[in-house]
């Protein structure tokens, strides 16, 4: 099967019930072992997972192929700004220390995951 047969693959409502309660599952066997480290950032991971898992969730009762939202599709969806402000806190909580106090750092990191394609010449960041 060629790669583009599995990008444009499509999914039936019950098979991505499906996926999500098996990310759920990984989630949750993940979060026991996360929590056996005793490393809280590491622990941190399992929030972000869990926030893929709802917006998923959330995109299936929108009728929206959720299997198929990512990078190689560009495919976009709208996420309310609580989700995303969540999403940072635990960003900064697992990578805070790497970026603090090096904004240039903060500039190039947002740059080489949104770059060009997200954002325009008169978008920075402060």
């Amino acid at each position: 099967m060629s790669e583009n047969n599995i990008l444009n693959r499509q999914y039936t409502r019950v098979e991505m019930a499906e996926m999500i309660r098996r990310m759920r599952a990984a989630n949750s066997t993940f979060y026991g072992l996360a929590v056996s480290t005793g490393v809280h950032a590491f622990i941190e991971f399992c929030g972000l997972q869990a926030k893929y898992i709802d917006l998923c969730n959330a995109l299936l009762d929108s009728g929206i192929e959720f299997p198929m939202v990512n990078v190689h599709n560009d495919k976009r969806v709208d996420v309310a700004h609580h989700h995303i402000d969540y999403l940072a806190e635990k960003f900064e909580c697992i990578y805070g220390p790497v970026f603090a106090g090096n904004p240039e750092l903060v500039r190039y990191f947002i740059e080489r995951v949104f770059g060009k394609k997200y954002l325009r010449e008169s978008d920075h960041v402060e």
